[in-house]
């Protein structure tokens, strides 16, 4: 009997691994909002170790998770900082009168 090396190779195609959104993840939880980027960042690996176990929808969905995720905590992180800035600003929170002053001063 005659083996051919065509029965010991997997030659069954998986579509492309989805992205695993793990720049977006790190970096929204970096600099924007930490709780929120750390579920991102969670499901941003759920996405690799998925589509290596072989759930190909699982690893999608868990794609579109982190993206969603990632967009959330860039939105609230936006949101929080705009925030500040105009409560500093109005003088609610002390240590930018200084900029305040200087912003005034530069009006024509």
């Amino acid at each position: 009997m005659q083996e051919n090396i065509s029965d010991y190779i997997n030659t069954e195609s998986k579509p492309p691994m989805p992205p695993t959104q793990i720049v977006w993840a790190i970096l929204t939880t970096i600099f924007c909002c930490l709780p929120i980027g750390l579920v991102s960042m969670v499901k941003s690996v759920q996405v690799s170790s998925r589509y290596v176990n072989g759930d190909i929808a699982g690893s999608e969905a868990a794609s579109k998770s982190a993206a969603r995720w990632s967009i959330a905590a860039t939105v609230i992180g936006i949101v929080i900082w705009v925030v500040i800035i105009v409560l500093m600003y109005k003088g609610v929170i002390a240590g930018f009168e200084v900029i305040k002053d200087a912003i005034q001063n530069t009006k024509l």
